[in-house]
């Protein structure tokens, strides 16, 4: 079975609550065929150096959340081939380091809101690639 991808990269100015400005910039990639035994399967490998793992796992998890809902606003039908999810890179300037030190648990939610928003526009520019079979 041929594979499909779709692969966008998308970049987000932001302000925060706290005044701090950075840029976001995050990849994303859909695949078909996907992982057996799952319809819809998302990874997010990302390393956040300088974070605790609290706050990596509270964005990752919107990450997720972003990667879910930039699914559920895609046109068209699942793939039937199952379809794999996932956020290969996230880019900021300044570093997040940065950003969340010391630790402000509103900025934490506020920039993993952005991540949200950012991962699913990052779904919905990856949704129309798919189209393109490549030869595995």
């Amino acid at each position: 079975m041929a594979q499909r991808v779709g692969e966008a990269t998308v970049t987000q100015a932001a302000v925060l609550l706290d005044g701090q400005a950075l840029t976001l910039t995050l990849t994303v990639r859909l695949a078909t065929p996907g992982d057996a035994c799952v319809a819809v399967s998302s990874q997010i490998a990302l390393n956040y150096p300088g974070l605790t793992d609290e706050i990596a796992v509270r964005l990752d998890d919107r990450l997720y959340d972003g990667l879910y809902d930039g699914l559920a606003a895609a046109e068209g039908p699942l793939p039937p081939e199952r379809l794999r999810m996932q956020v290969l890179a996230l880019d900021a300037e300044p570093p997040l380091a940065t950003i969340l030190t010391p630790v402000n648990w509103n900025v934490v939610r506020e920039l993993g809101d952005q991540l949200a928003t950012l991962a699913a526009a990052g779904v919905l520019a990856a949704w129309p690639l798919l189209s393109d079979p490549v030869q595995a």
